[in-house]
């Protein structure tokens, strides 16, 4: 039996002696909460298999937890339902260019607003909390009047992908990319993408011309990029398509899936049926 848990229930079930395997996503571990909390559950021998899509935090399990690595999966990029995030038309209410966003997770918005408060385009934004700090410290003080945020469900966020004439994600540094859903999200629905620099996937897919990337905080060359995009709809149109072609041969939810499971299988197949110790971790003093 194989059990797929996040946050806090992998210790209560790993201490259990005749339990299943179990399976964690790590996401953002590495930062002072998750460091106590993975020494103080003692989850180097709780976990059978540690699965994340960042190479930040693969490395921490390595150095920081002293994990084996066939006790790591480093996933190529978080999953995207191509079937339901598709290209599509535009809504009959779109009045002017459409600027879109979404998330809040190491997000920058101040930036944003003060890239496209003066320009003649309506920037929204998918974004929710009711964390008043992140609030503070993602958006501006004074919202401009051609900005909004609120929650979308499905449906109307992939129809506020459709209506976007770019998407923009800005964000703070982070150590484990953030931003990368909604950036697959998008060029599944085939649009232009511009995004903060960062390592990785996302620094691959700049250097590659995938989408269009901006340095970290910069308002002007955020806003001389979004004017100069705007004004090159045949680029855009060129850029979006290539983004739209990735996403489909490789970034998809059925890739994602199969190599998932071929991973599990090759890990637990040859302990199915059977007793499974973890060997022990010694812990770091």
């Amino acid at each position: 039996m194989l059990l797929t848990v996040v946050g806090d229930g992998p210790t209560l079930c790993g201490a259990k002696h005749n339990r299943p395997k179990i399976v964690v996503f790590i996401h953002n571990i590495n930062r002072p909460r998750g460091r106590l909390a993975s020494k103080l559950f003692d989850v180097a021998n709780r976990i059978d298999l540690f699965v994340t899509g960042f190479t930040s935090q693969a490395e921490f399990l390595r150095n920081y937890l002293g994990l084996p690595e066939n006790r790591i999966y480093l996933l190529s990029s978080p999953p995207i339902d191509t079937s339901f995030f598709t290209p599509g038309l535009s809504s009959d209410k779109k009045l002017r260019p459409v600027i879109a966003s979404g998330g809040m997770e190491k997000r920058d918005y101040r930036t944003l607003a003060a890239a496209t408060e003066d320009l003649n385009v309506d920037v929204k934004i998918c974004a929710f909390s009711r964390n008043a700090i992140a609030q503070k410290k993602t958006f501006p003080k004074i919202i401009p009047n051609n900005m909004s945020h609120g929650f979308y469900d499905w449906c109307e966020l992939v129809q506020l992908y459709r209506d976007s004439d770019l998407v923009v994600i800005t964000m703070f540094e982070n150590n484990y990319q953030a931003g990368l859903t909604t950036m697959f999200e998008a060029m599944a629905c085939r649009r232009p993408i511009v995004i903060t620099r960062s390592s990785g996937i996302i620094g691959e897919l700049i250097n590659s011309g995938i989408v269009t990337g901006v340095n970290i905080g910069d308002s002007n060359e955020l806003k001389q990029t979004i004017v100069k995009l705007l004004n090159e709809p045949q680029k855009t149109e060129i850029q979006a398509q290539r983004g739209y072609e990735l996403v489909l041969n490789q970034f998809n939810h059925n890739s994602f899936n199969s190599s998932l499971v071929t991973k599990l299988l090759s890990t637990f197949e040859s302990v199915n049926n059977r007793s499974f110790a973890l060997p022990s971790i010694p812990k770091k003093r």
